[in-house]
């Protein structure tokens, strides 16, 4: 008789090669020969699944539950079938009950979970798995970082960000160094320690790659020849990287560059489309050994690499340390340094990098004056509307739930103890999650703010939706010390004044770099005392709030920030400069 496992992998090739109905038959004629079988229950439960039969499927992996009892390999298959019929609660609670199974399961649950938006789910089950006995770091580092990154979605970066440095000090992990290094910019606002982290993980991965990196020679020294430029990213997308990359695709000199994209995630989209376009040519390199795609950018002749991700989602750090290209740059899409000396150049501003940030970086620091940022508004955005004059002030932020430390939301409350009758508005992603909304009502409450106070919204996902929220707001607050950035620019084309408390680290300046573009820098304060009082200052002049609001957007569009010709012309002129340097070098790079 065929074993219930060789049934499986048969199952399992039909229904890959698009033959669910026929994998569901034979793993139903199997079943009624041993209906209790897990492996097969689950298999079932998979390809039930598959068909779109959610109903079915979920029968059939509670089944696999019942039976697999004790069975941890039995248990793994239920659940990872759990969690392909989108039971997720059902398959939180058999890995909670469950102290035999392996951390690997309690990762992907949680990472699944998080794709899910649950990440309240994701922080449960996590909490359990590593309370359990002989959890050890070393062994379970997947299952820290996704325990990380539950703490972070749920907002809570600070334990995140303490449960992350604490498994990465414990492992060396590679994936746990580079996590720490994402949450630095969350938590620290000394950027030296900031800088501390990001070196420690680039450490790690140049000596992983030390073995295969090449020398990549300037084949054509010209200086003034047309360049290869490369975009490298992953958020060729619907994603924020866009709103301030457009102007660059659309405005660049095509007689003294072309351009080819690689793209490190293949979720393509109508972005996608229109970055493709726009280029010369476009590569997916998603999930490439990391040579092999640095031999394609090669084989490109790509004389200037611009990383577009840094060690945000997608990013590209074992590449950018093989090199690549002459010469390697990264902007936009992250706050902070690689901390690679195989990075020649970051483009920052003289308000987001003041002279004397050259040691927070391990690159060169190109100030692309006056912003090193160009916005480009969402179109069909509704027009602000003016705000009923005996309505109460509401203040608000739109950012990520990530960003709303304690020393944030501490700052908030100060603000609204200041301007008894205002309420403040919170609207994130996360916050369709009601363990995330709990949380958040929890860390306000501590932050002396009385939740009575505070209205919690979900994230709209239609972008006109998202844009209207603005209609209801007086007064945006950014975040500390983690500035908001898209959200920024959006509450200003919304006719929405922002107050930013300014750090030392670039990511606490990102708010005094736009602000100061539309005439606002006195809403970029120094200190928590001037931020309060600036808040609460503007609550009461209602004049001024009601002038911002119906010439903000005029004044956001005729400025530097939305000035796409100019911009591109200043970031050609920076790539050009870095390209003669790589001319000039009688060193190979």
């Amino acid at each position: 008789m065929t074993s219930p496992h060789n049934i499986v992998q048969q199952a399992q090739a039909l229904d890959a090669a698009g033959k669910a109905p026929q994998a569901a038959a034979m793993l139903g004629r199997a079943l009624a020969r041993t209906p209790r079988d897990p492996v097969l229950l689950s298999a079932m439960a998979h390809v039930l699944a598959s068909q779109g039969d959610l109903t079915r499927a979920r029968y059939h992996a509670r089944l696999a539950v019942e039976a697999a009892g004790s069975d941890a390999p039995a248990a793994v298959a239920a659940v990872l079938a759990l969690l392909r019929c989108e039971d997720l609660h059902q398959a939180a609670r058999v890995l909670e009950t469950a102290p035999a199974l392996p951390p690997a399961a309690s990762e992907r649950f949680m990472t699944a979970a998080l794709t899910a938006g649950a990440p309240s789910l994701a922080e449960r089950v996590g909490a359990a798995a590593m309370s359990k006995p002989g959890a050890d770091p070393r062994l379970t580092a997947g299952l820290s970082l996704a325990y990380a990154s539950a703490l972070l979605a749920l907002g809570r970066p600070e334990d995140a960000y303490a449960c992350a440095v604490r498994a990465a000090d414990s492992t060396g992990h590679a994936a746990l160094l580079q996590h720490a290094a994402v949450l630095s910019n969350y938590c620290e606002e000394d950027p030296a320690r900031v800088r501390a982290v990001h070196d420690a993980f680039a450490r790690s991965v140049e000596l992983t790659v030390a073995r295969d990196r090449r020398p990549v020679p300037v084949l054509d020294p010209r200086p003034d020849r047309p360049l290869r430029i490369g975009l490298l990213s992953g958020d060729f997308r619907e994603h924020s990287v866009m709103w301030f990359l457009r102007a660059f695709l659309e405005c660049r000199d095509r007689a003294r560059s072309s351009l080819v994209c690689f793209s490190t995630q293949h979720a393509p989209d109508a972005a996608t489309e229109l970055v493709r376009a726009r280029c010369d040519a476009m590569h997916n390199i998603t999930g490439q050994h990391p040579a092999a795609a640095r031999d394609l950018i090669v084989r490109e002749r790509v004389d200037v690499l611009v990383d577009l991700s840094g060690h945000s989602s997608g990013s590209s750090p074992h590449l950018l340390a093989l090199r690549a290209a002459p010469v390697q740059a990264t902007m936009i899409g992250y706050p902070a340094t690689t901390g690679l000396s195989t990075v020649d150049v970051r483009v920052v501003d003289t308000q987001t990098d003041p002279v004397g940030a050259e040691s927070f970086a391990s690159e060169r620091l190109a100030r692309l004056d006056p912003c090193f940022l160009c916005y480009t508004p969402r179109e069909h955005a509704p027009d602000p509307t003016p705000r009923p004059a005996d309505a109460p002030v509401v203040f608000a932020s739109f950012n990520a739930l990530m960003k709303h430390t304690l020393r944030t939301l501490a700052m908030w409350g100060r603000v609204l103890s200041a301007v008894p009758a205002a309420r403040l508005v919170m609207k994130s992603k996360s916050l369709g999650d009601s363990g995330a909304r709990e949380t958040c009502l929890a860390r306000l409450r501590v932050a002396g703010i009385d939740p009575g106070r505070v209205d919690l919204l979900p994230w709209a996902p239609n972008p006109a939706d998202h844009m209207l929220a603005y209609q209801g707001v007086d007064i945006a607050l950014d975040t500390f010390p983690y500035h908001g950035t898209t959200t920024t620019c959006e509450a200003l084309f919304m006719g929405v004044p922002v107050v930013s408390r300014v750090g030392r680290a670039h990511a606490s300046r990102v708010g005094l770099s736009l602000l100061g573009q539309v005439g606002l820098a006195d809403l970029a304060c120094d200190s928590d005392d001037a931020f309060v009082h600036a808040a609460a200052a503007l609550a009461l002049d209602a004049p001024r709030r009601a002038g911002l609001r119906s010439t903000l957007r005029a004044r956001l569009l005729s400025s530097p920030l939305c000035d796409g010709p100019g911009h591109t012309r200043r970031l050609e002129e920076v790539l050009r400069k870095e390209w003669s340097r790589a001319c000039a070098s009688e060193q190979p790079l």
